[in-house]
């Protein structure tokens, strides 16, 4: 078992359907105490290009926080810019529309950001 596990400790090389590569250690799944991958992925990415992206699991506070609180202070890193998905529902749910409405409602305060994500979108 040792001998073909020897290996498991690197990170992987793999392409994506677009035909980039990317290193897979640890995903968001593989280390579900903090939810991203490992330093070392981390650090081999970033000698090896100049963009590095991580996904650091899902939820600021599940993910995100523990990636900057946990992860960047313990390995130095210190990162230039963070992307953060959110679907028009959860907008509205959080910015206070009922349930039952938010198929249909739009708040004043999400109509903003619903315009620039639809004119995004049509580019």
């Amino acid at each position: 078992m040792t001998l073909l596990l020897k290996d498991a400790i690197n990170p992987n090389l793999v392409q994506t359907l677009e035909g980039g590569p990317a290193l897979v250690h640890c995903g968001p799944f593989g280390n579900i105490a903090h939810g991203c991958n490992s330093v070392a992925a981390t650090q081999l990415g970033l000698a090896l290009s100049d963009i590095v992206l991580t996904e650091a699991g899902f939820g600021a506070d599940l993910g995100a926080e523990k990636f900057f609180d946990i992860k960047c202070r313990f390995a130095g890193l210190k990162p230039e810019a963070a992307i953060i998905v959110a679907t028009v529902r959860a907008l509205k749910m959080h910015g206070g529309v009922k349930k039952d409405r938010l198929a249909t409602a739009t708040p004043r305060r999400c109509s903003g950001v619903l315009k620039t994500c639809a004119a995004t979108s049509a580019t």
